[in-house]
């Protein structure tokens, strides 16, 4: 079955709820999200039980790094847009993303909904650390989007 087979599509996306193996199935998702393959990323849901939990780290990896594929497939296939890191700073998908000059990234997390306006543990946005790194107007033109 080819990989952009409606079929396939269809069973390549996270569920309602996990096994016993979702810190594995994190781990997993995360790591292959840091590669920028999306096939991989689509074959490992496709052929897992990856809960939307599970999907997270995964995003904030792809959007740090600006794999556009990557988290638009995550998003395709249920993660939480709001997604965040898991530390103390409590960074969103959004926030690695804008710091990073990331913009489709952002705009695909901005069109699932992520919040423009959260903040990080710090009280910053994703356009303040944007604005922290000097990237020209793109906060301007992410804040016209919402």
């Amino acid at each position: 079955m080819a990989e952009d087979d409606p079929r396939y599509l269809a069973a390549a996306v996270c569920v309602s709820t996990g096994r016993d193996d979702e810190g594995e199935l994190q781990k997993a998702l995360r790591a292959t999200a840091s590669w920028g393959k999306v096939l991989h990323l689509r074959r490992l849901l496709a052929s897992c039980h990856v809960p939307a939990s599970a999907c997270g780290g995964a995003l904030v990896e792809a959007s740090e790094r600006g794999f556009e594929e990557v988290v638009a497939e995550l998003l395709r296939a249920g993660a939480y847009p709001g997604a965040t890191d898991g530390s103390a700073h409590r960074k969103t998908a959004l926030h690695f993303a804008c710091e990073q000059g990331h913009e489709g990234v952002a705009r695909h997390l901005l069109a699932a909904k992520a919040d423009l306006k959260s903040t990080d543990a710090s009280g910053r946005t994703p356009c303040d650390l944007a604005r922290e790194q000097d990237l020209g107007m793109l906060p301007k033109r992410l804040e016209k989007l919402v």
